[in-house]
């Protein structure tokens, strides 16, 4: 198995985390990688998003529970930020997300126990990032699944640390105002948009984003029915944590969106997967009544670019990384990792 390598050397990533299931699949793919010494995940950092930062961690080690029939070194966790930067929310808003109150749609119990708590490290997310950053100067490369509290609060703090990240992979936002938390906005970006206007305006290192369109039926379709019949049909550790929860999350949908995991598969395959893509300027709306979270995107290209946007993945490359993922014996990853 050839490594993706940056000449020579395995990539060194840190992952930030509000598990979830799609977290969770982003963050198996990742230990998959670093299985096969594609990768070094240094750590996983936990940010408050669809649950507490404390059930985010919860979950983390329920997902790293599960992984313990591979031999691969675990990563530490490190707990975040509890809350966004400004909390600042309409009412009508229910607390309670689509991945339930703890992140894994509730339920009664799980098939795996959080219980290797020595995995937490005392040292907060937020130093953490700094601390590795600042130990390997521009070789770090951060994939951020959730709300960007962490990373703002990290780039405000330790303002060197905007000189030594290497690249940025964002799952937020949305390059054409579909919202799925208000209808103009993406749920990452509308529980944290102070901390996404700073990681915009500070970061000059590469930052690749996956928006909430790109994810949806008209340009990405993966039937429910191959999730829980196909891939669910794998038998082990994994799917036994995660075919429940995932039942009850889409008990109402006919299409699996697993947003987190597609962008994890856009880094693992060095972009390749991703069929299209643009460079923007984009900033965040912070005031509007109706438009707080919305990706603003310049169109009359005045200013000069910051970000990617992922705008169509290979779909069928994905859902095979995906069976890879769930543990099929019968998938070759040299097909699809470089």
């Amino acid at each position: 198995m050839t490594s993706i390598v940056d000449g020579g050397v395995r990539r060194k990533v840190i992952v930030d985390v509000d598990v979830g299931s799609d977290d969770a699949w982003a963050l198996l793919m990742l230990l998959r990688a670093q299985e096969l010494s594609n990768i070094n995940l240094l750590g996983v950092t936990c940010v408050k998003g669809n649950t507490s930062v404390a059930n985010v961690a919860q979950n983390t080690l329920r997902v790293l529970s599960a992984f313990e029939s591979y031999k691969t070194e675990k990563p530490p966790i490190f707990l975040g930020a509890s809350s966004e930067l400004i909390v600042l929310k309409p009412p009508t808003l229910d607390e309670e997300t689509f991945h339930g109150k703890d992140g894994f749609c509730d339920l009664e119990s799980y098939s795996e126990d959080a219980k290797d708590t020595n995995l937490i490290s005392k040292e907060h997310a937020v130093n953490a990032i700094e601390r590795i950053v600042r130990e390997n100067p521009g070789e770090v490369s951060l994939i951020c699944l959730g709300p960007l509290t962490n990373l703002g609060l990290c780039l405000r703090m330790y303002p060197h640390v905007e000189e030594n990240i290497k690249e940025v992979y964002i799952m937020g936002g949305n390059n054409f105002g579909v919202g799925n938390i208000t209808s103009s906005a993406e749920f990452n970006f509308f529980n944290d948009p102070e901390s996404v206007h700073i990681v915009l305006e500070t970061l000059k290192c590469p930052m690749f984003l996956l928006p909430w369109e790109t994810c949806l039926e008209d340009k990405f379709y993966i039937p429910l029915d191959w999730r829980m019949n196909t891939m669910g049909e794998i038998q082990n550790r994994i799917t036994r944590l995660m075919n429940p929860i995932e039942v009850k999350c889409y008990r109402e949908f006919t299409e699996w969106i697993p947003c987190d995991a597609i962008l994890a598969a856009v880094f693992l395959t060095n972009n390749s997967i991703a069929e299209k893509s643009s460079q923007w300027h984009a900033t965040i709306e912070l005031s509007g009544h109706h438009t707080r979270g919305q990706l603003i995107l310049d169109h009359l290209r005045k200013k000069p670019n910051n970000i990617t946007i992922i705008e169509k993945v290979n779909q069928d490359t994905f859902m095979e990384i995906m069976l890879w993922t769930a543990g099929h014996e019968n998938v070759d990853s040299k097909k699809f990792l470089p």
